[in-house]
């Protein structure tokens, strides 16, 4: 018998063996397709809930959102087609825009047969704009009403006509954003205006109240620093410890109205260039506005300056660096801070924070008021309107040089990628001055406290041009290689 007809003598139960085994296999793959499955769908609240083909129900209700152009519409966008897939139509007006987009005709048509009214006015200019504009026309239709008012503390969020109960679930839900709160947005709106029970309905989705942010994970925000630094470890191969670490603080607005292409940017540019990446937020919006219903706003901290040189103080207030987030064994790891996020509140208590920790702080700007082309054409590159919550109470805080990273397109905010270079570039220049011997640190007071007795002169070669008539500029040119500092405060004059 040749070798090639030995299979034909094999006993008869091999055959059937064969077939236990191509079962056994079939059986196998198909328990790891279930397995994925349901690992997709416990993370499913960071992704899309419903596949965007699915065939859509027809509306049974329309819900009018009033709002102001300070607040971009990305996130309009997404909760558009969130709750249009729930059976909820729900149409969106910046009431101050040009028209037909904006004005009271706009505000008008939004508000025609529409069941439930949401203003999202954040600021008390947002409400006074959505008054004057469309303030006869809602008293006129006296519709159901919650009013969300996320930077209006201490009382965030108002109802009329309107059970509280019920104007603080939708409160929840719009204000803690995501996919799934959208979702489940449209689930409650359709319950709520059709008669059904609300109960029903799956609890909003909260996110941890302060985490930190990388994209390349299934569920996005991490709640702890050990835990961040240990699936960043997993992800990348790489040991952190070494490594610059270069920080963002940041707002979880960001993470909740779907403004995270800038994120991810920010992400990648660090990655590449060899750093640790660590996007975090102090605190989820939801839970800052539940623990002041419960108690009362702390005093703001008192800063006395002390002798001549207003409006710093001769010598700094001690505070504890003990930012969970940031700190292990009571250090903070940043070599590096970008401040993404807004001034405007308590600039004493950030200004102290910011001087005990003692690393270099970038002011990171946006041009909200126009796409890239726009801000190309600019010649002052911010609005007089943002001055002074981007520009003026960032240089008294003592955040050094403004970097305009990112543009408004379509209500996204999109990276610029040469701001992108110029913002990451030099964050890690001032990271890695931190680790070369004093002699050679020619520019050290670039991430210190103390500047040059004199002007310098910028090298003919400089083609950083002012970006605005004030001491802070915002520069929009690229790092030039033999300047430890990339950016520059004015064209004759170190950042």
């Amino acid at each position: 018998m040749t070798p090639a007809d030995t299979s034909d003598a094999l006993p008869d139960d091999t055959f059937t063996t064969r077939q236990a085994r191509r079962v056994l296999l079939t059986l196998g793959a198909l328990g790891l397709a279930l397995t994925l499955a349901l690992l997709a769908s416990l993370f499913a609240p960071w992704r899309s809930v419903r596949a965007a083909d699915a065939p859509l129900p027809p509306p049974v209700a329309k819900v009018a959102l009033l709002s102001t152009r300070f607040v971009l519409e990305r996130k309009f966008t997404l909760m558009t087609e969130a709750l249009r897939r729930e059976g909820i139509e729900l149409v969106w007006v910046q009431v101050d825009a040009p028209a037909p987009a904006g004005g009271e005709e706009a505000a008008r048509r939004a508000l025609d047969g529409a069941r439930l009214v949401i203003l999202d006015a954040p600021r008390s200019d947002d409400s006074a704009a959505i008054e004057k504009i469309a303030g006869a026309s809602l008293r006129e239709r006296a519709l159901p009403t919650t009013s969300i008012n996320v930077m209006s503390p201490p009382t965030r969020m108002r109802t009329v006509k309107l059970d509280a109960a019920a104007g603080q679930q939708l409160f929840d839900y719009y204000v803690g954003g995501t996919a799934i709160n959208h979702a489940r947005m449209g689930q409650f709106l359709r319950a709520l205006l059709t008669g059904a029970d609300t109960a029903t309905v799956p609890a909003p989705a909260a996110l941890p109240n302060g985490g930190i942010y990388h994209p390349a994970f299934d569920n996005p925000v991490f709640a702890s620093l050990d835990e961040y630094l240990l699936a960043w470890e997993r992800h990348t191969g790489q040991r952190w410890q070494g490594r610059p670490v270069i920080g963002m603080e940041m707002s979880s607005t960001y993470i909740s109205d779907g403004q995270t292409r800038l994120l991810d940017a920010t992400v990648q540019a660090i990655e590449q260039r060899g750093g640790v990446p660590l996007l975090f937020y102090r605190s989820a919006r939801v839970n800052r506005a539940r623990a002041e219903q419960a108690r009362p706003a702390p005093p703001p901290v008192r800063v006395e300056a002390a002798g001549p040189g207003f409006p710093n103080p001769g010598s700094p207030r001690r505070v504890p660096i003990d930012e969970p987030l940031i700190t292990r064994d009571g250090h903070a790891i940043l070599n590096v801070l970008l401040v993404n996020t807004f001034l405007g509140s308590d600039p004493e208590a950030r200004k102290a924070w910011h001087q005990a920790m003692g690393i270099p702080v970038i002011n990171v700007v946006h041009y909200r008021t126009g796409t890239r082309a726009d801000y190309a054409r600019d010649l002052a590159g911010i609005s007089s309107f943002y001055l002074p919550f981007t520009l003026t109470t960032a240089e008294y805080i003592g955040l050094q040089d403004p970097v305009v990273v990112s543009a408004n397109e379509g209500g996204e905010l999109v990276p610029m990628p040469e701001q992108m270079d110029l913002m990451v570039g030099k964050a890690l220049k001032l990271a890695r001055l931190q680790t070369l011997p004093t002699p050679t640190s020619r520019s050290r007071w670039c991430s210190g406290t103390t500047r040059p007795a004199r002007r310098t002169r910028a090298p003919a070669t400089s083609t950083c041009r002012a970006r605005s008539s004030t001491s802070s500029i915002a520069c929009a040119t690229k790092a030039m290689p033999s300047m430890p500092c990339a950016s520059r405060r004015s064209s004759t004059r170190w950042a």
